[in-house]
């Protein structure tokens, strides 16, 4: 059985029975390296996971390897980061193995923007999926020249989705350096490329709202089976309150967001400042309603992360909301890492009566 066994977590004395996980993966001592790298770690977690999903691990751990050299400067000279988080949807049907890191590799972001290039039409060949449709979005948000992409750490970032009915791909395209009054007219272009007239309509009535320090600093391209799915637009940099979200959700057509509630069950009467927050508008098909998404970082929520996980298990079960896939990838993480995986973005969306929570994990490496 996938989904069996019992936690080994401490949840701080807030619950006080064994929870159902994953059996850890044997591997026979003779069969292990003597030093495992990160991403060595990083795989043997995300077979784990796999088999904890009840998806197939070839693909998972092929898609992995896709990555070519990881690691690269960070904000911190002579460190080096792995870029790479697990993340988890409570709430969200189908659930299954889905992580964020970046494909093809290199230690520039000109060899990293190229490289991922380059892999994602093997990636999505992969997934089973097609890339026509896709590399023409991503052609459209690119430069015309490489060299005209400033010096900044992300290009392009993937989160392949693994999932029993099969996968999918989401690919996010760094647009922060754009100024909103160039971007908008590539976002125009792209809503229309993809038939979403409707969605264009709603974002003029939007925009107006967005013009106080926010950028558009990625935007999402989501790859289905049927071609280009969700389009996601993701704000950075303007202060958000719970009133400015609410009114952009029902701009969206998003009805009565249960944004509201999760606003006050994590952020209550706190002041995240603007680098803290991420605004998400996720644009599906026309005719079906936009949602929108806010993502905080976890050190802004003001809750020692050894207390985050017993408190998200407590806000999800109160919003009846299961939280085994949640426990079990921090299981997981943790016996991966050299100490307890942290936390490092929430983030809280839903449409009416289905709240919906991500957890964004990374595990403490080497």
């Amino acid at each position: 059985m996938m989904k069996s066994g019992h936690s080994t977590l401490d949840f701080g004395g807030m619950i006080d029975y064994p929870y159902p996980m994953a059996q850890p993966m044997r591997v026979p001592p003779s069969l292990l390296p003597s030093v495992e790298t990160d991403e060595g770690a990083i795989r043997r977690g995300l077979i784990e996971l796999a088999n904890y999903h009840g998806v197939r691990a070839d693909p998972v751990s092929e898609a992995w390897g896709m990555a070519g050299t990881r690691g690269y400067p960070s904000t911190r000279p002579g460190d080096r980061e792995m870029p790479f988080e697990i993340f988890v949807a409570l709430g969200r049907k189908p659930g299954g193995l889905r992580y964020l890191s970046e494909v093809g590799g290199g230690e520039t972001i000109w060899e990293r923007l190229s490289n991922s290039r380059r892999a994602l039409p093997a990636l999505l060949e992969l997934l089973g999926l097609r890339a026509d449709t896709l590399m023409d979005s991503v052609d459209l948000l690119l430069p015309e020249y490489i060299d005209q992409f400033p010096r900044v750490r992300h290009g392009i970032w993937v989160s392949p989705v693994f999932t029993s009915a099969g996968g999918r791909l989401n690919t996010y395209v760094n647009t922060g350096w754009r100024g909103l009054e160039e971007v908008w007219p590539l976002v125009h272009e792209l809503l229309d490329a993809n038939a979403r007239a409707e969605a264009r309509q709603r974002m003029e009535r939007i925009a107006p709202l967005l013009r106080d320090g926010h950028r558009l600093s990625f935007i999402g391209l989501e790859t289905t089976q049927d071609g280009i799915g969700r389009i996601g637009l993701h704000f950075r940099g303007g202060r958000l309150t719970r009133e400015l979200v609410l009114r952009i959700a029902r701009l969206a057509g998003d009805g009565p967001s249960p944004i509201g509630d999760l606003w006050e069950r994590f952020i209550a009467d706190r002041t995240p400042g603007p680098e803290d927050t991420l605004l998400s508008i996720m644009i599906p098909e026309d005719g079906t309603p936009m949602r929108v998404r806010i993502e905080i970082s976890a050190d802004a929520l003001g809750i020692p992360d050894a207390k985050l996980l017993p408190y998200i298990h407590h806000v999800a079960r109160a919003m009846s909301l299961d939280p085994e896939d949640y426990v079990t990838t921090m299981e997981v993480m943790g016996r991966i890492g050299v100490g307890p995986a942290r936390h490092t973005t929430i983030g809280l969306s839903g449409m009416t009566g289905e709240p919906e929570i991500d957890i964004f994990i990374k595990p403490r490496l080497r």
